[in-house]
């Protein structure tokens, strides 16, 4: 009896190796499926399915003005192409090309051919270039911000940013080196100091900054501050200013989020009614964040609440609200940041068949934090319908 159990336990210690290798290569084949499990859902994070979106178009309540939402930048620079199947993936690998991918996306800013987005999620600022397609870091690793909120570039190729984590305003030469940050303005505590939203006025710097409500001006050629804006018209008090922007007549358009208005300025000295007022109405705002200006005096601004574009004529007459309708088009989730283009900043592909049509109508570029959808092109035009579908 004795010798049996000790050969049964010499048999139990030379099958001990074996069991170890087995389980060995048991774990190891579960990290190889969990490895291509994860490379296929990074793939399909990126949008490489083969459906492509298909236009929609909307109707202001007049009947003169049209938006047609053209779809998802990323598709429209690069087309989205079939995956691999899963044993195809399994063998080989997935070899999709990468393709761009955004993770919070916040302010927009347009330089020449490339539009600069402020990435919170990515901690940095990414360029892309929209003919191309070619996305880079603005920097190096050594200069990127840690939270990047808004942008703002000057005609002579500045660059600054807004780096939330910090409250400070980094600024870049042409050359997108990093050249310094702006001090703390007269009118403002270090602890008081907190930047939101940035736009240029020829030469002067516009600083939205929230606690108290405000938008700090600073001269760029003197380096110094000057005297903040702090009420709007009629002595209507800034409370959050969360956009920024300056039409080409020189008026300055502050964004209220709490407020839920856009005040107005003409050449920064003379307040004029504001644009938009609380509610869930057509016409209303309700959490405001950015707007743009486009050339013809049409004021798109984005809402966190309405999920939606909120579209006025240049005195304040609402036109259309661009937001979902199911199951033509889901709409955004959070819209942030919002930039016009031009038409020959279009990408290539897309300037090519909109060009029957292009020199009438106007851009939009918005910018969504939370959606699948990172940034969203749009089209305006007045008169007949939009030309037909990219």
């Amino acid at each position: 009896m004795k010798r049996r159990n000790v050969e049964t336990s010499k048999r139990r210690k030379a099958n001990r190796p074996h069991t170890r290798a087995a389980g060995a290569s048991v774990a190891s084949l579960a990290v190889a499926a969990a490895g291509c499990f994860l490379i296929g859902g990074c793939a399909a994070d990126g949008g490489t399915h083969d459906q492509r979106f298909v236009p929609f178009l909307i109707e202001g309540p007049t009947h003169d003005l049209h938006a047609r939402v053209l779809g998802n930048l990323a598709d429209l620079i690069e087309p989205p192409r079939p995956r691999p199947g899963a044993l195809e993936r399994i063998l080989f690998g997935d070899r999709t090309p990468p393709r761009m991918r955004l993770r919070t996306p916040q302010g927009l800013a347009m330089l020449e051919g490339d539009l600069l987005v402020c990435d919170q999620g990515r901690s940095a600022v990414i360029s892309v270039n929209l003919p191309s397609g070619r996305a880079a870091f603005l920097a190096d690793a050594r200069h990127l911000p840690d939270a990047p909120l808004d942008i703002a570039v000057g005609h002579d190729g500045r660059i600054f940013v807004i780096d939330a984590a910090r409250a400070a305003i980094i600024e870049y030469d042409a050359a997108r080196r990093r050249v310094g940050e702006l001090r703390v303005p007269p009118s403002a505590s270090t602890s008081s100091f907190a930047p939101v939203s940035l736009a240029l006025s020829a030469d002067v710097l516009c600083v939205g900054c929230t606690g108290p409500g405000r938008v700090e001006r600073f001269d760029l050629p003197r380096r110094e501050w000057l005297a903040p804006i702090s009420t709007g018209y009629d002595g209507i008090s800034i409370v959050a200013p969360t956009g920024l922007c300056v039409a080409e007549d020189g008026a300055l358009y502050v964004v209220d989020a709490v407020a839920a208005c856009v005040h107005r300025f003409s050449d920064m000295d003379v307040a004029l009614p504001p644009i938009g007022r609380p509610g869930r109405g057509e016409g209303e705002l309700l959490r405001p964040k950015h707007a743009c200006v486009t050339p013809s005096g049409l004021v798109a601004v984005t809402d966190a609440a309405r999920q939606s574009v909120v579209v006025f004529d240049r005195e304040g007459r609402f036109e259309l609200e661009i937001a979902r309708n199911e199951p033509h088009w889901p709409g955004f989730t959070l819209p942030c940041g919002i930039v016009r283009l031009d038409g020959s900043a279009l990408p290539q592909g897309v300037s090519a068949e909109l060009a029957p049509h292009q020199e009438a109508a106007e851009y939009l570029l918005v910018s969504d934090s939370l959606g699948d959808v990172s940034l969203t092109l749009v089209e305006l035009q007045r008169g007949g319908e939009p030309g037909g579908a990219p």
